[in-house]
């Protein structure tokens, strides 16, 4: 049996990591059914990391919500912001997240 580790990052305005990653494994198994795969989505310090940050760093919800404006403003949306707070909840815990995924509804509620 093979183990494969899958690492990517998104295809800018097509195709979220997490999304790639799922192409990436369906694809494995059809050719490898009994395949070991381990998908890890990443950002390569593009649009969404300032927010990655922030909230894994707690405390900085008064930054959050005017970075979240600001990917909100140059085209990303709510969706895509809730993506990576998603990718980031394994290594900055449940409380952090929530407080994350508040401040960029606020934003987006602000946006409209």
């Amino acid at each position: 049996m093979s183990k494969y580790i899958l690492i990517p990052d998104s295809f800018k305005g097509s195709l979220s990591s997490e999304e790639i990653c799922g192409i990436l494994g369906r694809e494995i198994r059809t050719l490898e059914p009994e395949a070991e795969i381990c998908s890890i989505p990443v950002a390569d310090g593009g649009e969404g990391t300032v927010d990655a940050f922030l909230a894994a760093l707690g405390g900085c919800e008064p930054q959050l919500p005017s970075h979240a404006g600001a990917n909100l403003r140059i085209g990303n949306d709510n969706a895509f912001l809730i993506q990576v707070i998603s990718q980031c909840l394994p290594y900055i815990g449940y409380p952090r997240s929530l407080n994350a995924l508040r401040c960029v509804n606020d934003a987006a509620q602000a946006a409209r």
